[in-house]
């Protein structure tokens, strides 16, 4: 017969396995013997994910599948192998309350390309929430040190984005990516960012000098290398 009801639980997603009684002081075999009491438990739905239980000697252990919350009915029932018509059920509810999970995100390879160059990255295999979906999270790029970030992540699509240098900037920074859920929840990772110098071609220029006869130009300074006009002297 049934000893000791049991009680509805409320638990919170992802809460560690909850010790729910022991069969020996739930069920009580009239003849004292325990050994020829079988227990079994039967579930209410219309699928099998929810919470479930497992035996541990004379203990019942109830555990949650990661991320899971809703509500699910249980009986909990003593079967006798002697006379099997004699059985003791008791029934008890599970509640599992949500918690919001902050977004996950994966290492992130460095990136390294030429000055003035693009590259196109794709965040869906980087970034994961189990509770929003993507078109709800929100990314922010940072310089890790709170610095100025001389590039920019434009977006091109769901979880996509070209990664822009600076015009003619070369150098390599840190950058901070975090990406926050509509409840504030948040994840950040770091990862560098190195722009290799690229040779550009001389544009259109005028010569700075004195163009007055018997005048000095004036220095112009061409990658490092400094070019002084001789002086110019007319013939009489």
């Amino acid at each position: 017969y049934l000893a000791k009801p049991l009680s509805d639980i409320v638990l919170r997603e992802d809460q560690a396995p909850v010790f729910i009684g022991n069969f020996s002081e739930i069920f009580i075999d009239p003849d004292r013997a325990l050994d020829t009491v079988k227990t079994k438990y039967t579930i209410y739905s219309n699928h099998d994910a929810g919470p479930f239980f497992a035996r541990s000697r004379d203990d019942l252990i109830l555990t949650l599948p990661a991320n899971w919350s809703g509500n699910k009915q249980f009986i909990l029932a003593a079967m006798d192998y002697v006379d099997t018509n004699v059985v003791a059920f008791d029934d008890f509810r599970v509640s599992v309350l949500a918690v919001n999970d902050a977004p996950v995100i994966a290492a992130i390879r460095n990136q390294v390309l030429l000055e003035d160059d693009t590259v196109h990255i794709d965040w869906a295999p980087l970034v994961s929430d189990v509770d929003n979906q993507a078109t709800e999270l929100e990314f922010l790029f940072n310089e890790a040190g709170g610095g100025y970030l001389p590039l920019s992540f434009e977006p091109t699509g769901l979880l996509k984005s070209v990664l822009r240098p600076d015009m003619d900037w070369y150098g390599s920074v840190d950058v901070r990516l975090t990406v926050v859920d509509p409840d504030g929840a948040a994840a950040s990772r770091i990862f560098e960012v190195r722009v290799k110098p690229d040779n550009d071609p001389p544009g259109a220029f005028h010569a700075l000098g004195d163009r007055k006869s018997g005048g000095e130009g004036k220095g112009v300074d061409l990658g490092g290398r400094r070019i002084i006009k001789k002086k110019i002297i007319k013939k009489t």
